[in-house]
């Protein structure tokens, strides 16, 4: 019996009956909030229900994804839902609304959905963007994850890295140089600036091998970044990236140069010129 849109009455499905969305906006299955629900629905019961579409002899969620995992981990036998006989462009629209009301999806899957919504709903970047409030270089941005690295888009995903670090991580081609530094950028809690810088260094150094170049500086890289300071790991100073020399050392192995250059600056009771255009007393650099 209809209500009189295009929505059936409220009815009890099991759960076993019930399917996640084709494409499940939410990747994150285990969530804190997910838990939060099931205790919520486990105490009170499920008090919104979940919007759902026939398929076959199972019902595939189309609003309310959330809700059928926190149901699923309550042990619930039985789900309120309301069965939709819309066109799965419209169950599209609905998902849209309910998520960007919601807003806390992670980067990822908001690039996942926005990507879903400008292939089946007919959206440019500047239409979605409208729809859900937000603006075109926002949509831009979430899409480009889409072509990040896998290790990158994980990492945004759960939170290890912000979005700017993983743009400039993005830039990075070789594969080992890549993980290295996300692995450091995780580790130790890397700023967006700092990558920037190392990036900069690694796409001059690049610029040199690949264009024959005799001297390093010169590359058009190494000229954007000829006027950045970078602080000393070893001293603390602010030095010129000229001046400035990177290696790849172990935590241990940093610690001894940290502790031999304290014991040399105490016995020779010397200070380090920041004029000095030769130092190689170390750089601001990422661990292996």
């Amino acid at each position: 019996m209809s209500n009189g849109s295009s929505h059936s009455l409220l009815s009890d499905i099991a759960l076993s009956r019930i399917i996640p969305p084709k494409t499940p906006v939410r990747e994150r299955a285990h969530d804190e909030d997910i838990t939060t629900l099931a205790d919520s629905i486990k105490k009170i019961g499920l008090l919104n229900p979940i919007l759902v579409r026939q398929v076959g002899d199972k019902y595939q969620v189309v609003c309310g994804h959330r809700r059928f995992l926190a149901c699923k981990m309550a042990g619930l036998e039985k789900v309120k839902c309301i069965v939709t006989h819309d066109s799965e462009e419209s169950d599209l629209e609905k998902m849209l609304a309910e998520n960007v009301a919601r807003r806390n999806m992670s980067p990822l899957e908001e690039a996942h959905f926005f990507n879903e919504a400008i292939e089946k709903l007919d959206h440019t970047p500047h239409s979605l963007a409208e729809t859900i409030g937000r603006t075109t270089d926002y949509v831009k941005k979430r899409l480009k994850i889409l072509k990040w690295p896998v290790e990158l888009q994980e990492a945004v995903h759960k939170g290890f890295i912000n979005m700017a670090v993983g743009e400039q991580l993005a830039k990075i081609t070789d594969e080992d140089v890549r993980m290295r530094y996300l692995s450091d950028c995780i580790q130790r809690k890397i700023s967006a600036v700092t990558v920037e810088q190392w990036v900069n260094m690694w796409l001059a150094a690049k610029d040199y091998k690949e264009q024959g170049f005799t001297d390093p500086r010169q590359t058009p890289a190494a000229r954007k970044v000829a006027d950045i300071y970078i602080r000393c790991e070893t001293c603390g100073k602010q030095r010129l990236f000229k001046f400035v020399r990177s290696i790849v050392v172990c935590e241990n192995c940093l610690a001894l140069i940290n502790q031999f250059f304290e014991e040399y600056m105490r016995e020779a009771d010397l200070g380090i010129s920041d004029e000095r255009p030769n130092s190689n007393a170390g750089a601001e650099q990422p661990l292996s």
